[in-house]
């Protein structure tokens, strides 16, 4: 692992452990932190100069918690997100971009224009890309095209329009300015949990 990628994940983890994440779940910061154990080679090869940026989810997290520790204010009913989250029930890391790359796009459009191995994000990766990065929010929304809001054409969005962060929604057709789409690489590297 790449030196500079060794340290953004270790400063994600220290970043969960300092927003209180390890009561959340009821354990101490050791036992969270030893939950973020790496087998492996956390990086792959072929995402180099189209995913280079390492976002670690912890799905362990209930949505309400996350929302509030994270301070993001939710204006959609809970009921009408459908796919919030990936099936994973431990910690991983997805590989992202920016955003910039369909900031010009569809939700429609910019499916029809992503890799092979390149899918939207959850909700709940949205919230910790946010989470990580908050800079890449100013002044913009962006969308999470694999959670769907109501209906299958709707999608759940954070925007970071004024001081706070707040959960709103997207047509699928929207081309508003200033609506950013997130994708991913679809290969997830999973932490052993100690």
């Amino acid at each position: 692992m790449k030196i500079a990628q060794k340290v953004t994940i270790q400063n994600q983890i220290n970043r969960l452990i300092n927003l209180g994440f390890p009561k959340l779940l009821n354990v101490t910061d050791q036992e969270y932190l030893n939950s973020f154990s790496i087998v492996g080679e956390p990086s792959f090869d072929e995402y180099k100069n189209l995913f280079d940026i390492p976002v670690i989810v912890d799905p362990r997290i209930p949505f309400e918690k996350l929302i509030s520790t994270v301070g993001i204010d939710n204006y959609l009913n809970i009921s009408d997100i459908k796919h919030f989250s990936t099936d994973m029930f431990r910690p991983y890391i997805f590989y992202t971009h920016d955003s910039k790359r369909y900031a010009s796009h569809t939700a429609a459009t910019a499916i029809h224009e992503f890799e092979p191995d390149e899918e939207g994000c959850t909700l709940q990766e949205l919230i910790f890309f946010y989470l990580h990065f908050p800079h890449l929010f100013e002044g913009i929304a962006m969308d999470a095209i694999l959670t769907d809001f109501r209906q299958a054409d709707y999608h759940p969005c954070l925007l970071k329009v004024t001081e706070k962060t707040e959960i709103g929604a997207h047509w699928h057709h929207d081309l508003t300015a200033g609506i950013n789409i997130l994708s991913k690489g679809k290969r997830l590297f999973m932490f052993n949990l100690a």
